[in-house]
């Protein structure tokens, strides 16, 4: 399921409705049965917490402290004032690890909005390409420098790299995916663009996505 900075208000109403109809379900099992399970009560809305926004988890979490006051009034059960203190602490908890979770999205949301700014903003060409140089991203200057390379295609077929000696490269380089790092740029080479050899000079990077290529 997604997260909470990305439910919709529609999905999380019916996550909540879910959860209502889940605490219902307890209550009833309890009246029917007789059976301990007001802890359950607050444990169920921790589980919906991780799902809902803190809103909606505030509002399940009121019903199941209510419905645990409710159900143990009516039943002839002992230590009545325990169980509906861990069914509102687990009530209470369910809340805290919402928010939590809603704060840690927020700034994830907030990391990778910054990361794609930058990414766009840099006028070199900018690209990342997995383990088969298949290039997955790009940004404006690496359109202008290579009009021919597209995502989801190799990216070393688009560039039509040349090595330092004048050959056509093969393939199996660095600007394939393959290689090292290289921190110090790459001179010496080239690419073809519209039939001309353009002089480049690049780095490397490698990272968990694959490899971060600058020309």
């Amino acid at each position: 399921m997604e997260g909470h900075a990305l439910v919709d208000n529609r999905r999380a109403n019916r996550l909540l409705a879910a959860g209502i109809g889940v605490l219902a379900l307890i209550a009833i099992v309890m009246l029917l049965f007789h059976l301990p399970l007001s802890p359950t009560l607050g444990i169920s809305v921790v589980a919906f917490a991780l799902y809902l926004p803190p809103r909606h988890t505030l509002i399940l979490a009121i019903v199941a402290v209510l419905t645990a006051m409710a159900v143990l009034a009516i039943l002839p059960m002992a230590d009545k004032q325990i169980r509906f203190t861990n069914s509102a602490l687990a009530a209470a908890l369910a809340v805290s690890v919402s928010w939590a979770i809603d704060q840690r999205l927020k700034r994830i949301s907030s990391f990778q909005r910054t990361q794609t700014s930058l990414f766009a903003s840099v006028p070199d060409g900018l690209a990342v390409i997995d383990s088969a140089g298949i290039l997955l991203e790009c940004n404006e200057g690496l359109t202008v420098l290579a009009p021919q390379a597209e995502v989801g295609q190799s990216l070393h077929d688009g560039l039509g790299h040349v090595l330092s000696d004048g050959t056509e490269c093969p393939g199996g380089c660095r600007l394939d995916g393959a290689g090292e790092s290289a921190s110090l740029p790459v001179l010496g080479e080239a690419i073809t663009r519209k039939g001309q050899r353009v002089p480049i000079g690049y780095t490397v990077a490698k990272v968990d996505a694959g490899t971060i290529l600058s020309l």
